[in-house]
């Protein structure tokens, strides 16, 4: 696999992932955002055949909170996969200042069951994912 980037999500796709419950209050933390769309990258890469778990953070800047309402771009590409792992760099700014970045190490395996990649594909669609991402519809 060759280093990807994942698509810019759009401020009502961050208002969903806040929903989910991927900030711990008003005050979001924009290193969970690099986390957790690295992990949404490499369910897309995969096509929700196999299923990321942190393994690692290798390093993480974390510059400061972002707030309800801001616009941010969220980044991620994967630098490096091999014997099960993936490296990915992930990156949060707003204006074009950066507010986090972080190279996380991800162990990447199968879902243990179809319920489970299931309840996935509809989180995915509840935020928005783009489509083409799913393999199976």
């Amino acid at each position: 696999m060759t280093a990807t980037q994942a698509p810019v999500l759009r401020r009502e796709q961050v208002r969903r992932l806040d929903a989910l419950g991927h900030a711990a209050s008003q005050r979001l933390r924009a290193a969970s955002f690099c986390v957790v769309l690295s992990g949404w990258l490499l369910i897309a890469l995969t096509r929700f055949e196999r299923m990321p778990f942190l393994a690692a953070v290798k390093e993480a800047k974390m510059r400061t909170f972002v707030t309800p309402g801001e616009l941010l771009t969220i980044e991620a590409a994967v630098v490096h996969e091999g014997s099960g792992f993936t490296i990915t760099e992930a990156k949060v700014s707003v204006g074009g200042k950066t507010k986090c970045n972080a190279t996380l190490t991800f162990r990447q395996v199968p879902f243990p069951n179809d319920d489970l990649r299931g309840h996935m594909e509809t989180m995915a669609k509840r935020i928005g994912f783009p489509q083409q991402m799913f393999a199976h519809g």
